[in-house]
């Protein structure tokens, strides 16, 4: 009898260990919520958890929360192209302030050349920008909804050894 007994009683612990880690993993998924896009002729409105922005650097925490590499790539291009683009849009003005002291050293057509390539310039790299914040909210959104197995290992300390978990999270 105690024969039988223990692998229905491993059983029942494996079953019930594997319950509690896949509640688990969808508890740490139902925190994060979908992004959703509002666009009009005024900008793009984004909505996350029911609180309304226009500022897309708002964000930036819950797609690093997802853990998810290539949504949080997406993301950091977006920055980066925004800061190179705001970086950009000093140079027409440090023109202007060295027009305005040496008026004779700026040529008309240099400083209108310069204004509208820069302009030009950076209009491109935040289209560019945008298209990686739409890449990065699309990629978010496709993580929150779809299913996902996880295994993971960790080591607790150095006298009790390894544990091992599995989860399984599948939004309905």
């Amino acid at each position: 009898m105690k024969i039988q007994f223990l692998p229905r009683f491993y059983i029942l612990c494996t079953l019930l260990l594997l319950s509690v880690l896949v509640a688990k993993a969808q508890k740490e998924r139902k925190d994060l919520y979908e992004i959703e896009e509002h666009k009009n002729i005024f900008g793009t409105k984004y909505i996350y958890d029911r609180q309304h922005t226009r500022n897309p650097l708002i964000l930036q925490i819950p797609i690093l929360q997802a853990k998810d590499s290539e949504a949080s790539f997406e993301f950091l291009k977006y920055q980066n192209r925004k800061k190179l683009a705001n970086i950009l849009g000093i140079l027409p003005t440090g023109l202007s302030i060295y027009a305005l002291f040496n008026a004779k050293g700026v040529s008309d057509a240099l400083y209108w050349s310069t204004a509208g390539a820069t302009f030009l310039l950076s209009s491109y790299i935040d289209y560019k920008a945008n298209q990686h914040l739409k890449n990065a909210v699309a990629r978010y959104n496709f993580v929150i909804k779809s299913s996902h197995v996880s295994f993971e290992i960790e080591k607790l300390n150095q006298n009790h050894g390894t544990s091992m978990g599995v989860g399984f999270a599948h939004s309905f």
